[in-house]
């Protein structure tokens, strides 16, 4: 177990971004201590994150296929971790 399987390292890849969220939401709120009030009216007027784009967003539904595609994904993981780890699914 001291290396990363595939799907590990995807995973590990898709949440790098976020390694240091709270870190760099603080620098933005430091920052907006000194920024004129009258020309931001959001914090992300002031530093875009990648992670503003996914709340700014207005499409919030959820179809079918994602449902379906995301259940497969799940069950896929759980396939994986209990092979890995011998345990019966039953």
């Amino acid at each position: 177990m001291d290396r990363m399987e595939e799907w590990e390292v995807m995973e590990f890849f898709d949440v790098l971004n976020y390694a240091d969220y709270a870190g760099w939401e603080q620098t933005r709120m430091l920052l907006s201590c000194h920024v004129d009030k009258k020309k931001i009216h959001k914090l992300s007027d002031i530093i875009k994150f990648p992670w503003d784009e996914e709340h700014d967003s207005k499409d919030t539904e959820i179809s079918n296929e994602d449902i379906q595609r995301l259940k497969e994904k799940a069950s896929n993981y759980l396939k994986k971790i209990n092979k890995d780890n011998n345990v019966s699914t039953t």
